[in-house]
């Protein structure tokens, strides 16, 4: 019996993710990746700004590296610099959320529309890339509705300025 639970349990570790823990960002979990994507790490880390936990999905330097320096300094500096980032996001995400609110089947989730965003969402996790010398870097933040659980917008940043195209989902 000793041994087949021994080969049980090495053909369990061949499928279960590669988890280590960071002194920076805590216990992460690596998702591998196959083709162009990037793998990367997901984590959860207490986020100052919101008092509350949020998720990370880390990009990995290169496979199975945990993460570097320069990622737990742009981590800080998301942390340092969130009330400018939240402000340039609200500019993009409330016409485009206005908009779409005003759509019939979408009329239930009105009540966002004359609440500041930070009222209405709060984030829920951000992407940290690897950050390249000379190039901006190029991020995700994800927020929550605080009233429909499942109503979730994304927006996509380079450095800190938010791309026009924002994501919309409902879960």
């Amino acid at each position: 019996m000793g041994k087949r639970d021994g080969l049980f349990s090495r053909l369990l570790r061949r499928f279960k993710p590669l988890e280590i823990d960071d002194p920076f960002f805590g216990r992460l979990v690596y998702m591998k990746i196959s083709g162009p994507g990037i793998s990367y790490w997901e984590s959860e880390r207490q986020f100052s700004p919101c008092s509350r936990q949020v998720e990370l999905l880390i990009d990995a330097p290169g496979p199975k590296l945990p993460p570097n320096e320069d990622q737990r300094e742009f981590f800080n500096w998301v942390e340092q610099n969130y009330a400018e980032i939240l402000k340039s996001i609200e500019s993009v995400a409330r016409p485009a959320m206005e908009d779409l609110m005003r759509k019939p089947l979408m009329a239930k989730y009105s009540d966002v529309i004359g609440q500041p965003f930070s009222s209405a969402f709060h984030l829920d996790s951000f992407s940290i890339p690897v950050p390249r010398a000379g190039v901006a870097p190029k991020w995700e933040m994800s927020f929550e509705s605080n009233s429909d659980v499942g109503f979730l917008v994304t927006v996509e940043l380079i450095g800190a300025d938010p791309q026009p195209d924002i994501s919309i989902d409902f879960c």
